[in-house]
């Protein structure tokens, strides 16, 4: 079982600009927590562009981990796409 939960984040400096923030945990299938899930960004992006009204306007995520990190996301509906931006850092190969 995957749990994934999103909310806007608390008013402080730290989440300035901050659209959303999101946590995924999976232990069923070994993962206590994902650092930064891309595939539930894939699913949640397009409800936080209703709900916020974005528009396919960039908007900025942040998953709430221990590690934590942040993307960019943007819904094309043309297109069909989420897409996704973001700095990454390898762990594993």
């Amino acid at each position: 079982m995957t749990n994934v939960f999103t909310a806007r984040p608390k008013p402080t400096a730290r989440d300035a600009g901050v659209a959303f923030e999101t946590r995924m945990f999976a232990p069923t299938v070994g993962v206590n927590e994902d650092h930064v899930c891309g595939s539930a960004h894939g699913l949640l992006v397009p409800y936080w562009d209703a709900k916020l009204g974005s528009k396919g306007q960039i908007m900025h995520s942040h998953q709430a981990s221990a590690r934590g990190g942040d993307l960019w996301v943007s819904l094309d509906v043309e297109k069909g796409l989420v897409r996704l931006a973001g700095h990454v850092v390898r762990v594993a190969e």
